[in-house]
């Protein structure tokens, strides 16, 4: 095909077989099962503009952009990078297998291993403030001797609170 030529998304049906959408959530440069299939030419860009009258068209090849959609063919799809795919139809598309490029689905379960839970330390800060009131009496000459005095002798006793008079806040909490 020649540069910047047009193909009808039914003729790359015809030809390498019903595709099914890969959904990529990771890099897909660090799956190796996604980039074989680059490689081998299996793998068509959709390009979906959210807004606008344009209707959704093909590169061939994978071209990382916002908005696309990646379908993957059973064999290789012919023609030159550069055609345009036009006409895709989502209806003609194979059902998902549920297989995400870089997902644990596309790892080799030999290769899969489950990391253990690991326990953490961490120090909590917990600001606990308490309201409790008090009534002294006090025999004094004017009423800021009768404030110190009450003080003195409140700081002496002990004090007894209940949990529910308590306020109890998360100050902040630090992995150790």
């Amino acid at each position: 095909m020649a540069a910047g030529k047009e193909v009808r998304f039914a003729k790359l049906i015809e030809e390498s077989g019903q595709p099914e959408v890969v959904t990529v959530w990771a890099d897909p440069k660090k799956d190796r099962a996604f980039m074989n299939l680059v490689k081998k030419g299996q793998i068509l860009t959709v390009i979906q503009k959210p807004t606008g009258t344009k209707k959704d068209f093909g590169l061939i090849g994978f071209h990382p952009q916002p908005f696309a959609a990646y379908l993957v063919f059973p064999k290789r799809l012919p023609g030159e990078s550069e055609a345009v795919v036009i006409g895709i139809k989502y209806d003609l598309l194979k059902k998902s297998s549920g297989q995400i490029a870089g997902s644990p689905a596309s790892i080799p379960k030999s290769k899969m291993v489950k990391p253990a839970p690991v326990l953490k330390t961490f120090e909590v800060t917990i600001r606990r403030r308490t309201s409790v009131e008090v009534t002294v009496k006090v025999e004094a000459f004017n009423p800021s001797e009768a404030r110190q005095l009450a003080l003195a002798d409140v700081k002496t006793e002990a004090l007894s609170v209940s949990a529910e008079d308590t306020d109890n806040n998360i100050i902040s909490v630090t992995a150790t």
